[in-house]
């Protein structure tokens, strides 16, 4: 889309100066008591606790790639900050979910890998759903055993003007994953009753 370096930095600094301006410090925006934690350096990247569900947020980009390094960095900082915040709540958590911009690429393989990697190796998180839920292609997609892992689900929102995803976990449930799409009237495929996983 962007065949001229230029243009493509153009437009992917404005791009993220209005991811900035919409999302960055969103947290702080309202009260709440959720114990939400930054990335040094990084600080699109957050996490939070809350009953009994880690969610964390890794900002990883889409293709051009225009600066093959700060990529590179990028992948490996956004896959250590998933590590940290497993690791800050050891026991604490039974349902994981990732939440990112990018679809997965052939060009995200380093940062798939490294999380594919840190998840079959850690016995709770083989143990428990994980949602890795994303936008970017802008069509609604559901991929269940994402990462050929049967306890992994990725959904693609559809975003731009669509109405918004209501994504509800009760962990007190086998089934703990619920998705609606438009306006809550529509379960997603993978998570009809009674929850996902099934």
């Amino acid at each position: 889309m962007y065949n001229h370096p230029a243009r493509a930095n153009y437009f992917g600094r404005q791009a993220l100066d209005g991811w900035k301006e919409t999302f960055l410090g969103l947290d702080k925006r309202w009260d709440h008591t959720l114990p939400v934690t930054y990335q040094g350096g990084y600080l699109e990247n957050w996490a939070f606790l809350s009953k009994r569900t880690l969610f964390v947020s890794v900002h990883l980009i889409n293709a051009p790639i225009i600066d093959e390094l700060e990529w590179a960095q990028r992948h490996r900082a956004s896959h250590a900050f998933i590590r940290e915040a497993v690791d800050a709540y050891p026991g604490q958590f039974d349902v994981l979910v990732l939440l990112s911009n990018a679809k997965p690429t052939e060009h995200h393989d380093d940062f798939f890998n490294r999380l594919t990697y840190t998840i079959v190796t850690n016995r709770d998180l083989m143990r428990m759903p994980i949602v890795y839920l994303h936008g970017s292609g802008h069509i609604w997609e559901e991929e269940e055993k994402f990462l050929n892992l049967p306890n992994m689900l990725r959904v693609q929102i559809e975003g731009r003007k669509k109405h918004p995803v209501r994504v509800m976990i009760d962990t007190t449930s086998p089934n703990p994953v619920k998705i609606h799409r438009h306006q809550g009237d529509i379960l997603a495929e993978c998570c009809v009753r009674p929850g996902w996983p099934k």
